[in-house]
């Protein structure tokens, strides 16, 4: 069965965020491999959903130097290596 559906209107964040939900319900019906890590830096919003935290919590990991994150850009960016670590116990 082949479907079509149109995502213009989402955000890029909520693209990433429906398109990791369609993998994770795909892999629990054996449908999908699992893709290679994303290696572009996290919003603290994308942050977020990857860990399941609170906002505030994204952001007392980054002070408390548990996650790395990119300078210069003028906004919070996690590196992707850095969250990765983290959710496998190695932050």
């Amino acid at each position: 069965m082949n479907v079509m559906v149109d995502f213009s209107s989402l955000s890029e964040v909520e693209r990433d965020d429906l398109a990791a939900r369609l993998l994770v319900q795909a892999e629990k019906s054996s449908l999908a491999v699992r893709l290679p890590e994303r290696v572009r830096p996290y919003s603290v919003d994308e942050a977020v959903l990857e860990l399941g935290v609170s906002d505030s919590t994204v952001r007392r990991l980054v002070e408390a130097g548990r996650l790395r994150v990119v300078a210069g850009v003028g906004r919070v960016l996690i590196v992707a290596e850095s969250l990765h670590g983290l959710m496998q116990g190695k932050g």
